[in-house]
Protein backbone atom coordinates (compact mmCIF):
# COMPACT_ATOMS: atom_id res chain seq x y z
CA UNK A 1 0.00 0.00 0.00
CA UNK A 2 1.64 3.32 -1.15
CA UNK A 3 1.11 6.44 1.02
CA UNK A 4 -1.13 9.21 0.36
CA UNK A 5 -0.22 10.90 -2.45
CA UNK A 6 3.15 9.14 -2.69
CA UNK A 7 4.08 7.96 -6.78
CA UNK A 8 4.69 4.47 -7.47
CA UNK A 9 7.68 3.10 -9.49
CA UNK A 10 8.11 -0.99 -10.21
CA UNK A 11 11.50 -1.39 -10.82
CA UNK A 12 13.23 -4.74 -12.32
CA UNK A 13 17.06 -4.62 -12.08
CA UNK A 14 17.03 -3.38 -8.59
CA UNK A 15 19.83 -5.06 -7.22
CA UNK A 16 22.49 -4.53 -10.14
CA UNK A 17 25.26 -1.38 -10.30
CA UNK A 18 22.51 0.60 -11.87
CA UNK A 19 19.15 -0.14 -10.48
CA UNK A 20 20.64 0.34 -6.57
CA UNK A 21 21.69 3.60 -7.56
CA UNK A 22 18.17 4.41 -9.41
CA UNK A 23 16.14 2.85 -6.41
CA UNK A 24 18.25 5.09 -3.79
CA UNK A 25 17.24 8.63 -5.63
CA UNK A 26 13.55 7.62 -6.02
CA UNK A 27 13.48 7.30 -2.31
CA UNK A 28 14.59 10.28 -1.73
CA UNK A 29 12.64 11.97 -4.31
CA UNK A 30 9.89 10.93 -2.47
CA UNK A 31 8.71 7.52 -4.52
CA UNK A 32 7.13 4.30 -3.27
CA UNK A 33 9.68 1.73 -4.76
CA UNK A 34 8.38 -1.95 -5.68
CA UNK A 35 11.31 -3.81 -6.77
CA UNK A 36 10.58 -6.93 -9.34
CA UNK A 37 13.36 -9.55 -8.74
CA UNK A 38 15.85 -10.66 -5.68
CA UNK A 39 14.79 -8.87 -2.44
CA UNK A 40 17.00 -5.71 -1.35
CA UNK A 41 17.49 -5.16 2.33
CA UNK A 42 18.80 -1.36 1.18
CA UNK A 43 15.72 -0.45 2.53
CA UNK A 44 13.03 -1.19 4.84
CA UNK A 45 10.40 0.88 2.80
CA UNK A 46 10.81 -0.88 -0.31
CA UNK A 47 8.44 -4.13 -1.42
CA UNK A 48 10.29 -7.03 -3.28
CA UNK A 49 8.22 -9.54 -4.73
CA UNK A 50 10.43 -12.40 -6.21
CA UNK A 51 10.19 -12.64 -10.00
CA UNK A 52 12.28 -13.66 -12.75
CA UNK A 53 12.92 -11.75 -16.71
CA UNK A 54 9.95 -13.63 -18.79
CA UNK A 55 7.76 -14.48 -16.07
CA UNK A 56 4.33 -12.64 -15.15
CA UNK A 57 3.78 -9.84 -13.46
CA UNK A 58 1.64 -10.22 -10.25
CA UNK A 59 -1.48 -8.31 -10.28
CA UNK A 60 -0.91 -6.56 -6.66
CA UNK A 61 1.77 -4.65 -8.39
CA UNK A 62 -0.49 -2.39 -9.60
CA UNK A 63 -1.44 0.70 -10.32
CA UNK A 64 1.62 1.95 -10.58
CA UNK A 65 3.12 5.67 -11.73
CA UNK A 66 6.28 4.38 -13.74
CA UNK A 67 7.68 1.13 -14.96
CA UNK A 68 11.44 0.96 -14.87
CA UNK A 69 13.18 -1.70 -16.62
CA UNK A 70 16.89 -2.33 -15.75
CA UNK A 71 16.89 -6.10 -15.57
CA UNK A 72 19.19 -8.18 -18.17
CA UNK A 73 19.49 -12.00 -17.91
CA UNK A 74 22.80 -12.36 -19.18
CA UNK A 75 21.88 -16.64 -19.30
CA UNK A 76 19.71 -16.09 -21.71
CA UNK A 77 20.07 -15.88 -25.37
CA UNK A 78 18.20 -12.82 -27.05
CA UNK A 79 14.95 -13.85 -27.48
CA UNK A 80 14.41 -14.91 -23.64
CA UNK A 81 15.54 -10.94 -22.92
CA UNK A 82 13.21 -9.78 -25.88
CA UNK A 83 10.49 -11.95 -24.79
CA UNK A 84 10.67 -11.38 -21.07
CA UNK A 85 10.88 -7.85 -21.98
CA UNK A 86 7.91 -7.45 -24.29
CA UNK A 87 5.63 -9.71 -21.46
CA UNK A 88 6.59 -7.37 -18.67
CA UNK A 89 5.60 -4.34 -21.10
CA UNK A 90 2.70 -5.63 -22.27
CA UNK A 91 1.30 -6.00 -18.42
CA UNK A 92 2.46 -2.44 -17.62
CA UNK A 93 0.17 -1.22 -20.28
CA UNK A 94 -2.78 -3.26 -19.71
CA UNK A 95 -2.73 -1.63 -16.24
CA UNK A 96 -2.41 1.72 -17.77
CA UNK A 97 1.16 2.44 -16.25
CA UNK A 98 1.71 5.76 -17.70
CA UNK A 99 5.06 5.75 -17.96
CA UNK A 100 7.72 3.22 -18.97
CA UNK A 101 11.74 3.95 -18.55
CA UNK A 102 14.12 0.92 -20.31
CA UNK A 103 17.97 0.88 -19.71
CA UNK A 104 19.05 0.53 -23.23
CA UNK A 105 23.28 1.69 -23.93
CA UNK A 106 24.60 3.17 -26.63
CA UNK A 107 25.85 0.85 -28.45
CA UNK A 108 21.95 -0.16 -29.00
CA UNK A 109 21.55 -0.80 -33.05
CA UNK A 110 20.16 -3.62 -35.33
CA UNK A 111 23.37 -4.37 -36.22
CA UNK A 112 25.74 -3.55 -33.67
CA UNK A 113 28.68 -5.61 -33.07
CA UNK A 114 27.80 -7.74 -30.29
CA UNK A 115 24.35 -9.55 -28.87
CA UNK A 116 23.94 -7.74 -26.24
CA UNK A 117 23.41 -4.23 -28.48
CA UNK A 118 21.13 -5.84 -30.93
CA UNK A 119 18.71 -7.58 -27.88
CA UNK A 120 18.45 -3.39 -26.52
CA UNK A 121 17.83 -2.26 -29.55
CA UNK A 122 14.76 -4.96 -30.60
CA UNK A 123 13.80 -4.12 -27.06
CA UNK A 124 13.88 -0.01 -27.19
CA UNK A 125 11.81 -1.20 -31.15
CA UNK A 126 9.15 -2.20 -28.74
CA UNK A 127 8.67 0.59 -27.12
CA UNK A 128 6.42 2.99 -29.87
CA UNK A 129 3.85 4.41 -27.23
CA UNK A 130 3.35 8.14 -25.70
CA UNK A 131 5.66 7.50 -22.55
CA UNK A 132 7.69 4.91 -23.33
CA UNK A 133 11.37 6.05 -23.28
CA UNK A 134 14.42 4.11 -24.03
CA UNK A 135 17.64 5.69 -22.18
CA UNK A 136 20.85 4.92 -24.36
CA UNK A 137 23.44 5.00 -21.57
CA UNK A 138 27.29 5.85 -21.84
CA UNK A 139 30.23 4.27 -19.84
CA UNK A 140 29.25 4.81 -16.12
CA UNK A 141 31.43 5.18 -13.56
CA UNK A 142 31.85 5.96 -9.70
CA UNK A 143 29.78 4.56 -6.59
CA UNK A 144 30.72 0.51 -5.49
CA UNK A 145 33.07 -1.39 -8.08
CA UNK A 146 30.69 -3.50 -9.60
CA UNK A 147 29.66 -4.19 -13.15
CA UNK A 148 31.72 -2.84 -15.65
CA UNK A 149 33.49 -0.06 -13.58
CA UNK A 150 34.01 -2.81 -11.17
CA UNK A 151 36.49 -4.26 -13.94
CA UNK A 152 37.63 -0.71 -14.73
CA UNK A 153 38.90 -0.72 -11.24
CA UNK A 154 40.65 -3.51 -11.53
CA UNK A 155 42.14 -3.70 -14.81
CA UNK A 156 43.38 0.21 -13.60
CA UNK A 157 45.78 -2.05 -11.14
CA UNK A 158 47.69 -2.99 -14.14
CA UNK A 159 51.45 -1.77 -14.68
CA UNK A 160 50.21 -2.20 -18.28
CA UNK A 161 47.37 -3.07 -20.09
CA UNK A 162 47.02 -4.68 -22.99
CA UNK A 163 43.94 -3.36 -24.85
CA UNK A 164 41.99 -3.52 -27.64
CA UNK A 165 41.43 -0.50 -29.55
CA UNK A 166 42.37 2.18 -26.55
CA UNK A 167 41.63 5.10 -29.08
CA UNK A 168 38.13 4.40 -29.46
CA UNK A 169 35.72 7.08 -28.74
CA UNK A 170 33.62 6.81 -25.11
CA UNK A 171 30.80 8.87 -23.20
CA UNK A 172 31.27 8.71 -19.22
CA UNK A 173 28.18 9.47 -17.14
CA UNK A 174 28.40 9.37 -13.81
CA UNK A 175 26.11 6.45 -11.67
CA UNK A 176 24.84 9.00 -9.59
CA UNK A 177 23.91 11.28 -12.91
CA UNK A 178 22.25 8.52 -14.11
CA UNK A 179 20.00 8.01 -11.19
CA UNK A 180 18.82 11.35 -11.29
CA UNK A 181 18.37 11.21 -14.94
CA UNK A 182 15.92 8.00 -14.83
CA UNK A 183 14.25 9.63 -11.88
CA UNK A 184 13.64 12.60 -13.82
CA UNK A 185 12.28 10.59 -16.91
CA UNK A 186 10.51 8.19 -14.34
CA UNK A 187 8.78 11.70 -13.48
CA UNK A 188 7.68 12.79 -16.49
CA UNK A 189 10.53 14.08 -18.15
CA UNK A 190 11.17 14.00 -22.16
CA UNK A 191 7.61 11.71 -22.36
CA UNK A 192 7.48 12.71 -25.73
CA UNK A 193 10.92 11.23 -26.80
CA UNK A 194 11.20 7.63 -27.75
CA UNK A 195 15.38 7.53 -27.15
CA UNK A 196 17.48 9.57 -25.00
CA UNK A 197 20.91 9.49 -24.41
CA UNK A 198 22.66 9.65 -21.56
CA UNK A 199 26.59 10.26 -21.79
CA UNK A 200 29.08 13.12 -22.37
CA UNK A 201 28.53 15.33 -25.14
CA UNK A 202 31.98 15.24 -25.70
CA UNK A 203 33.43 11.66 -26.09
CA UNK A 204 37.26 10.75 -24.88
CA UNK A 205 38.85 7.99 -26.02
CA UNK A 206 38.61 4.69 -23.90
CA UNK A 207 42.20 4.71 -23.18
CA UNK A 208 42.46 7.97 -22.20
CA UNK A 209 39.63 7.54 -19.41
CA UNK A 210 41.64 4.44 -17.62
CA UNK A 211 44.58 6.34 -17.67
CA UNK A 212 42.67 9.09 -15.71
CA UNK A 213 40.92 6.31 -13.48
CA UNK A 214 44.29 5.22 -12.64
CA UNK A 215 45.64 8.73 -12.33
CA UNK A 216 43.21 9.88 -9.54
CA UNK A 217 44.48 6.31 -7.37
CA UNK A 218 47.72 7.59 -7.67
CA UNK A 219 48.67 5.26 -10.28
CA UNK A 220 50.26 4.93 -13.79
CA UNK A 221 48.48 2.91 -16.79
CA UNK A 222 51.04 1.89 -19.37
CA UNK A 223 48.37 0.44 -22.30
CA UNK A 224 49.27 -1.69 -25.17
CA UNK A 225 47.56 -1.88 -28.01
CA UNK A 226 46.55 -5.00 -29.29
CA UNK A 227 44.53 -5.62 -32.79
CA UNK A 228 41.02 -6.22 -32.67
CA UNK A 229 40.62 -9.05 -34.51
CA UNK A 230 42.38 -11.96 -33.93
CA UNK A 231 41.75 -11.67 -30.21
CA UNK A 232 38.10 -11.52 -30.89
CA UNK A 233 38.71 -14.83 -32.87
CA UNK A 234 41.48 -16.19 -30.03
CA UNK A 235 38.41 -15.48 -27.58
CA UNK A 236 35.46 -17.02 -29.47
CA UNK A 237 37.35 -20.19 -29.56
CA UNK A 238 38.70 -20.34 -26.09
CA UNK A 239 35.14 -19.47 -25.17
CA UNK A 240 33.87 -22.93 -26.58
CA UNK A 241 35.96 -24.55 -23.23
CA UNK A 242 35.65 -21.52 -21.23
CA UNK A 243 31.79 -19.78 -20.97
CA UNK A 244 33.12 -16.77 -19.58
CA UNK A 245 35.30 -16.07 -22.18
CA UNK A 246 32.81 -15.79 -24.63
CA UNK A 247 31.13 -13.15 -22.37
CA UNK A 248 34.25 -11.27 -23.26
CA UNK A 249 34.50 -12.26 -26.49
CA UNK A 250 31.03 -10.00 -26.27
CA UNK A 251 31.85 -7.35 -24.71
CA UNK A 252 35.30 -6.23 -26.84
CA UNK A 253 32.53 -6.44 -29.48
CA UNK A 254 30.33 -4.18 -28.13
CA UNK A 255 33.63 -1.43 -27.71
CA UNK A 256 34.77 -2.06 -31.42
CA UNK A 257 32.74 0.14 -33.23
CA UNK A 258 31.08 1.88 -30.64
CA UNK A 259 29.04 5.14 -32.24
CA UNK A 260 28.68 8.83 -31.20
CA UNK A 261 25.72 9.82 -29.81
CA UNK A 262 25.27 13.48 -29.66
CA UNK A 263 23.88 14.02 -25.83
CA UNK A 264 23.24 17.66 -25.68
CA UNK A 265 19.64 17.93 -26.47
CA UNK A 266 18.49 15.32 -24.09
CA UNK A 267 20.67 16.38 -21.53
CA UNK A 268 19.26 19.95 -21.86
CA UNK A 269 15.39 18.61 -22.21
CA UNK A 270 16.49 16.77 -18.48
CA UNK A 271 18.07 19.51 -16.91
CA UNK A 272 21.24 17.78 -16.55
CA UNK A 273 24.62 19.13 -16.13
CA UNK A 274 27.00 16.59 -16.26
CA UNK A 275 30.45 17.01 -14.43
CA UNK A 276 33.49 16.62 -16.61
CA UNK A 277 35.10 13.20 -16.57
CA UNK A 278 38.19 14.43 -14.59
CA UNK A 279 36.31 16.01 -11.66
CA UNK A 280 34.00 12.71 -11.55
CA UNK A 281 36.52 10.39 -11.25
CA UNK A 282 38.44 12.89 -8.64
CA UNK A 283 35.34 12.84 -6.43
CA UNK A 284 34.59 8.93 -7.16
CA UNK A 285 38.14 8.65 -5.59
CA UNK A 286 37.27 11.33 -2.34
CA UNK A 287 34.11 8.84 -1.25
CA UNK A 288 36.61 5.88 -1.33
CA UNK A 289 38.85 8.29 1.19
CA UNK A 290 36.59 8.74 3.36
CA UNK A 291 35.40 5.37 3.35
CA UNK A 292 39.28 4.39 4.32
CA UNK A 293 39.06 7.06 7.13
CA UNK A 294 35.89 5.60 8.31
CA UNK A 295 37.39 2.01 8.71
CA UNK A 296 40.92 3.59 10.53
CA UNK A 297 38.95 5.47 12.69
CA UNK A 298 37.22 1.87 14.05
CA UNK A 299 40.81 0.47 14.13
CA UNK A 300 41.74 3.37 16.73
CA UNK A 301 39.21 2.49 18.51
CA UNK A 302 36.69 5.10 17.62
CA UNK A 303 32.93 3.60 17.55
CA UNK A 304 31.12 6.49 15.33
CA UNK A 305 33.22 8.50 13.91
CA UNK A 306 32.16 12.07 12.96
CA UNK A 307 32.01 13.35 9.62
CA UNK A 308 33.99 16.51 10.69
CA UNK A 309 36.50 14.03 11.84
CA UNK A 310 36.26 12.16 8.39
CA UNK A 311 36.06 14.97 6.18
CA UNK A 312 39.07 16.60 8.16
CA UNK A 313 41.01 13.40 7.34
CA UNK A 314 40.07 13.65 3.62
CA UNK A 315 41.42 17.67 3.68
CA UNK A 316 44.46 16.05 5.42
CA UNK A 317 45.36 13.22 2.66
CA UNK A 318 44.46 15.81 -0.17
CA UNK A 319 46.80 18.48 1.05
CA UNK A 320 50.02 16.54 2.14
CA UNK A 321 49.30 13.40 0.14
CA UNK A 322 48.72 12.21 -2.97
CA UNK A 323 44.96 12.04 -2.73
CA UNK A 324 44.21 8.87 -3.60
CA UNK A 325 43.16 6.15 -1.33
CA UNK A 326 45.60 3.28 -0.26
CA UNK A 327 42.87 0.24 -1.00
CA UNK A 328 42.92 -1.33 2.42
CA UNK A 329 42.87 -5.65 2.76
CA UNK A 330 39.76 -7.01 2.39
CA UNK A 331 40.28 -8.97 5.93
CA UNK A 332 40.94 -5.67 7.15
CA UNK A 333 37.85 -4.05 5.71
CA UNK A 334 35.66 -6.87 7.00
CA UNK A 335 37.32 -6.26 10.83
CA UNK A 336 39.09 -2.93 11.08
CA UNK A 337 41.14 -4.01 14.14
CA UNK A 338 43.13 -6.11 11.65
CA UNK A 339 44.84 -2.85 10.07
CA UNK A 340 47.13 -2.58 13.01
CA UNK A 341 48.76 -5.88 11.63
CA UNK A 342 49.32 -4.39 8.52
CA UNK A 343 51.14 -0.89 9.72
CA UNK A 344 55.32 -1.45 8.59
CA UNK A 345 57.67 -1.22 11.87
CA UNK A 346 58.96 1.71 10.10
CA UNK A 347 58.55 3.73 6.24
CA UNK A 348 61.59 1.99 5.43
CA UNK A 349 61.04 -1.38 6.16
CA UNK A 350 57.33 -1.42 3.77
CA UNK A 351 56.59 -0.56 0.15
CA UNK A 352 55.14 2.54 -1.13
CA UNK A 353 51.66 1.57 -0.23
CA UNK A 354 52.35 0.62 3.25
CA UNK A 355 54.31 3.30 4.15
CA UNK A 356 51.23 5.67 3.26
CA UNK A 357 49.00 3.50 5.35
CA UNK A 358 51.59 3.89 8.40
CA UNK A 359 51.40 7.89 7.85
CA UNK A 360 47.71 7.73 7.55
CA UNK A 361 47.17 5.91 10.32
CA UNK A 362 49.36 8.43 12.28
CA UNK A 363 46.62 11.38 10.18
CA UNK A 364 43.80 9.80 11.43
CA UNK A 365 45.08 8.76 15.62
CA UNK A 366 46.04 13.05 15.33
CA UNK A 367 42.48 14.01 14.11
CA UNK A 368 41.07 11.48 16.66
CA UNK A 369 43.25 13.11 19.32
CA UNK A 370 42.49 16.59 19.06
CA UNK A 371 39.32 16.02 18.50
CA UNK A 372 38.85 13.85 21.88
CA UNK A 373 37.80 10.91 19.80
CA UNK A 374 40.09 8.42 21.45
CA UNK A 375 39.14 5.90 24.44
CA UNK A 376 40.38 7.64 27.52
CA UNK A 377 41.05 5.28 30.59
CA UNK A 378 41.71 6.18 33.99
CA UNK A 379 44.73 4.19 35.24
CA UNK A 380 45.22 6.25 38.52
CA UNK A 381 41.73 5.54 39.70
CA UNK A 382 42.78 1.41 39.66
CA UNK A 383 44.56 -0.85 41.44
CA UNK A 384 48.27 -1.39 40.68
CA UNK A 385 48.00 -5.09 39.76
CA UNK A 386 45.06 -4.16 37.41
CA UNK A 387 47.19 -1.69 35.69
CA UNK A 388 50.60 -3.94 35.74
CA UNK A 389 47.84 -6.54 33.79
CA UNK A 390 46.70 -4.47 31.57
CA UNK A 391 50.38 -3.51 30.64
CA UNK A 392 51.59 -6.70 30.70
CA UNK A 393 48.38 -7.47 27.94
CA UNK A 394 49.10 -4.35 25.58
CA UNK A 395 52.99 -6.00 25.32
CA UNK A 396 52.34 -9.24 24.71
CA UNK A 397 49.36 -8.22 22.27
CA UNK A 398 51.97 -6.18 20.62
CA UNK A 399 54.59 -8.95 20.42
CA UNK A 400 52.18 -11.36 19.30
CA UNK A 401 51.22 -9.62 16.09
CA UNK A 402 54.68 -8.73 15.47
CA UNK A 403 55.23 -11.65 13.09
CA UNK A 404 52.74 -10.48 11.41
CA UNK A 405 53.40 -6.74 11.14
CA UNK A 406 57.07 -7.95 9.94
CA UNK A 407 55.59 -10.17 7.00
CA UNK A 408 52.27 -8.22 6.06
CA UNK A 409 53.77 -4.71 6.62
CA UNK A 410 55.93 -5.32 4.33
CA UNK A 411 54.32 -7.69 1.60
CA UNK A 412 50.47 -7.32 2.43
Amino acid sequence: MTEAGARHAIVTGANGYIGAAVVDRLIASGWHVTVLGRATTRHISVASIAWRLGEAMPDRLFPADALIHLAHDWSEAAEGNIGGSLRLIDAARRASVGRIVFASTISARADANNRYGRTKAAIEALLDRPGETSARIGLVYGGPPLGLWGTIRSLTKLPVLPMVQPHQQVQPIGLDEVAEAVARLAAGACADRRVVVLGASTPMSFGCFLSLAAAVEGRRLAILPLPAAPIVASLDLAGRAVPRLAGMAERVRGLVGLPFLPSDDDLGALGLRLVDPVRGLARASRRRILGEAWLLFLSLGVRRPPLAALAAYARAVERLGDGAPIGLPRLAQAWPPLIRIYEPLSEAAGDGRRDTLKRRLATAAHIADAAGLLPVYDYTARPAAVRLMRAVGVLALEVAILPFRLVLGRHG
